[in-house]
């Protein structure tokens, strides 16, 4: 899903806000940023609990920020490049930690197979 956010900013940025290539290049690169980060947050999600939960609770507050940033660039339309990246960013974010806590469920139910888990 990120890779279509992706593009459709890109061709926001260039067909709209009128940006310079070199200028949608640092853009791109401050939206994706927190794909960078991301074993930082499946150790934060695998070691901080949330109302003594592990996982759901980031569920819901991940999705609910991503939510609100991704609402909010249709709802507000905002025409500067800084809030646009901004509130991509966020929604990378999001779904970042989201895919993080997805992945660490799946892996701990496939462990509980008792013929193909370890």
């Amino acid at each position: 899903m990120m890779i279509f956010v992706l593009l459709e900013s890109l061709d926001y940025f260039k067909n709209y806000l009128d940006s310079e290539p070199g200028d949608i290049a640092v853009y791109k690169s401050i939206i994706m940023f927190p794909w960078a980060l991301k074993v930082i947050f499946g150790l934060i999600s695998d070691n901080v609990k949330i109302f003594g939960l592990k996982r759901k609770p980031y569920l819901v507050v991940f999705g609910f920020l991503q939510f609100i940033a991704a609402s909010s660039l249709w709802f507000f339309e905002p025409d500067n490049a800084i809030t646009v990246v901004f509130l991509l960013m966020l929604t990378s974010f999001a779904i970042v930690f989201q895919n993080v806590v997805i992945e660490a469920i799946v892996v701990s139910q496939s462990r509980l197979d008792p013929i193909l888990g370890s």
